[in-house]
């Protein structure tokens, strides 16, 4: 690496699993560069278990996400905070960082997974419900299809399944009233034999 003002590099970690040192080896890395006059930006775009705040013992005055935040519910306000605003200085003279996204308190992460156990338990029988106003099909086949179809197709199947499924049904059913019509048919011209 050169020390030339224009000569920028990025580098990133990432992995699947957390628990792997990605935050650990990058804030190490990060201090090594910024040491040797590098200025350093490093980005903490962890949504699971954000840890740079710990290591580097930084409060952030804004995230990231606030500043996209404020920028869609002030559009008309033009009060929206600036990329700037994320960045947080640390005891390091050339290493500041972005953090991506904030940590809940953990009376406002219990209050939200409760809220979300909640919406996940009614929605898939309310989806149902919804999906089979107004349709001359009985509820059951539609909440069979949806559910079969996010088993087989995933979040794209809660529809397909719930269509395909009804579709079929409404064709069995004209079917069957056909068969029967063509019953009842060759009993009359029996009949009138």
């Amino acid at each position: 690496m050169t020390k030339e003002k224009d000569d920028k590099h990025t580098i990133s970690f990432f992995s699947h699993r957390g628990g792997r040192g990605k935050s650990t080896f990058a804030a190490n890395l990060a201090v090594q560069i910024s040491e040797r006059s590098y200025k350093t930006l490093l980005i903490d775009m962890d949504i699971h278990a954000p840890q740079l705040q710990f290591i580097f013992k930084t409060e952030p005055s804004h995230y990231i996400n606030d500043v996209f935040s404020s920028r869609i519910s002030s559009v008309s306000k033009n009060k929206s905070l600036k990329l700037k605003d994320a960045v947080t200085k640390t005891n390091f003279s050339n290493l500041d960082i972005i953090y991506a996204f904030s940590k809940m308190s953990t009376l406002s992460a219990v209050i939200l997974t409760a809220w979300l156990v909640l919406v996940a338990l009614v929605d898939g029988p309310l989806k149902a419900v919804l999906l089979g106003r107004g349709a001359p099909v009985p509820m059951l086949v539609i909440f069979l299809g949806a559910i079969g179809g996010f088993i087989s197709l995933g979040f794209l199947g809660l529809f397909i399944g719930a269509v395909v499924l009804s579709v079929g049904y409404k064709l069995f059913e004209v079917w069957l009233q056909e068969d029967a019509r063509s019953v009842s048919t060759a009993e009359v011209s029996e009949s009138a034999k």
